[in-house]
């Protein structure tokens, strides 16, 4: 038994398998802070790797990467049937079965990009020129990451935070600069002879990159540093509004609803050693739908809860909450309601939502 699990034919699907581990062990672990810098980059190699030096069929690169999908998932997204269970109220196992199901849709990128290098391996010989192989898939690795919507971004490049505030291109190239460096190094150790020079030529191009980051971000704390100085008092306020509490207040429970902006208020009011000059509540915080244009053509008057607030501190208050879609005010309409981000002033006007 255990060598049909184990044997030549399977051994793609454990490396796909240690592959979705690795690139789940990029970002932080289990609910902790723990993560390991480049392990994307290498769960990519663990995936890519075997499907092109042992020229399987397509459907075992399909395959592959849905054994590689489950390995971020079970690692990485685990939590998704909690969320289901407790905010969709979506019943064991129902809720796993869907999570599982989920994991199809969390790379939807790498569809495209393994199809294209499984097309291209079929007409051309990658191996001949890995440098300009390397970097055309690495360009169209991170255009797919661009343009192809995700319900969780979770780029290659997004490892590189470890480096912060010392990623110096980000300012320059956003994380697209990261990306495009992590999906190089993997094609250039794929498509490259495993020599040492190989090994030479990849540790020297990774020197390089950092080299280049780490300078330009410390140039840049230096000249942050020799700027003039400017106090921006900001209070972020967390009431530890339980699930129940939220739910209710939602749900249109008056005690509820003023239990809830009795906390925010009383959090956002209270006396600090600066300012504040901007007070910045959660999201989804106020519960209750808010139509922004009627707010602008004061049609709708803006909540009192806000009034109160902008009237004691004059600050800026930004929060997270609910956003009817002026094109579709029926509550039974597709789109109907955002979650959004709203920014009043303290001249009691809302300029500004996301």
């Amino acid at each position: 038994m255990l060598k049909k699990l184990f044997n030549q034919d399977t051994r793609y699907l454990w490396w796909a398998l240690l592959g979705g581990f690795c690139y789940a062990a990029g970002f932080p672990l289990l609910g902790s802070t723990k993560y390991i810098f480049l392990a994307p980059t290498l769960g990519f190699i663990f995936l890519l790797n075997p499907l092109l030096s042992d020229n399987h069929r397509f459907f075992s690169w399909i395959k592959a990467f849905l054994i590689f999908s489950l390995g971020l998932y079970l690692l990485g997204l685990y939590w998704i049937p909690y969320t289901l269970k407790e905010f969709g109220e979506v019943p064991i196992p129902v809720n796993y079965l869907l999570g599982v199901l989920f994991s199809i849709f969390l790379l939807p990128q790498f569809y495209f990009l393994l199809s294209a290098i499984y097309l291209l391996n079929q007409k051309f010989n990658l191996r001949d020129t890995p440098v300009l192989w390397g970097l055309f898939l690495a360009l169209s690795g991170t255009l797919l990451e661009v343009i192809i919507p995700q319900q969780f971004p979770i780029h290659l490049g997004h490892n590189w935070f470890a480096l912060a505030p010392y990623t110096g291109l980000a300012r320059y190239f956003g994380v697209g600069i990261f990306s495009l460096m992590s999906y190089f190094l993997a094609f250039f150790f794929i498509l490259s002879p495993k020599t040492k020079k190989t090994a030479v030529v990849l540790l020297s191009i990774l020197s390089l990159f950092l080299i280049v980051n780490i300078a330009l971000g410390f140039w840049q704390i230096q000249v942050h540093q020799k700027a003039p100085k400017q106090t921006f008092a900001v209070k972020i306020v967390q009431a530890n509004i339980g699930n129940n509490l939220k739910i209710s207040a939602e749900k249109g429970s008056k005690d509820s609803l003023d239990n809830v902006l009795g906390l925010y208020r009383g959090l956002s009011t209270k006396p600090t050693a600066h300012g504040p000059d901007l007070i910045i509540w959660p999201e989804t915080a106020y519960p209750v739908l808010l139509s922004g244009h009627q707010i602008h053509s004061e049609i709708m008057p803006l909540p009192y809860v806000f009034r109160q607030i902008l009237e004691e501190t004059g600050a800026y208050i930004l929060f997270g909450g609910y956003y009817q879609n002026p094109e579709r005010e029926r509550y039974d309409f597709f789109e109907s309601e955002y979650n959004s981000a709203f920014m009043l002033t303290p001249n009691f006007e809302l300029p500004s939502i996301y």
